[in-house]
């Protein structure tokens, strides 16, 4: 879990890096002290991945989203939206993205979405894991 962490600090710290990034070695191709250049899908793939443990009175209810904090009539989910769009979308009203404009890229994949619906926004750390390390 350490290393997912820190792997997603660099990624946050990079979010206008080009598609290439160097990385400390940690894929199956490196020595150790080697520096990986790969693209960041298959650094993000090479990840080691294990099962969750138990997770005591953790409730995803336990935690308030997609509330407008500064009160400016637009919620969190459509400010990231805004925020990151490669073409931004139309907006009627208060904040309202028209269905069907805009257009989101993802670091993860390397896919293009066209459609707010299909664009995940979540935490840069789940909230089942700050709960976990509390």
């Amino acid at each position: 879990m350490k290393l997912l962490r820190t792997v997603l600090a660099a990624v946050t710290s990079l979010a206008a890096a080009p598609a290439l990034l160097l990385l400390p070695s940690g894929t199956a191709e490196a020595v150790p002290g080697d520096v990986v250049t790969a693209p960041l899908s298959e650094l993000v793939a090479s990840l080691p991945v294990e099962d969750e443990g138990p997770r005591a009175r953790y409730s995803r209810e336990q935690f308030k989203h997609w509330i407008d904090a500064d009160r400016d009539g637009c919620n969190t989910r459509n400010e990231v939206l805004l925020r990151d769009a490669v073409t931004a979308p139309q907006i009627t009203g208060r904040c309202t993205i028209t269905v069907g404009t805009g257009e989101w890229r993802s670091w993860y994949d390397e896919t293009t979405q066209t459609t707010k619906d299909d664009v995940d926004i979540d935490h840069m750390v789940p909230l089942g894991e700050a709960w976990d390390s509390k």
